[in-house]
């Protein structure tokens, strides 16, 4: 996406898609970060419920 922002100021001269670009991201960021405060994660091992004995 930044990539995107950065090709599309230089070729087009549209100077308010970098900014774009950056809100976007961190619109990402911001709800990677909220899912992993909860406990969201991708890769979270399940808790054990009960120990064998």
């Amino acid at each position: 996406m930044l990539l995107a922002g950065l090709v599309a100021n230089l070729l087009l001269g549209w100077s308010w898609a970098d900014p774009i670009a950056a809100l976007v991201i961190a619109s990402v960021a911001v709800k990677e970060g909220r899912d992993a405060w909860q406990g969201k994660g991708c890769c979270a091992a399940p808790p054990l419920l009960s120990r064998p004995t």
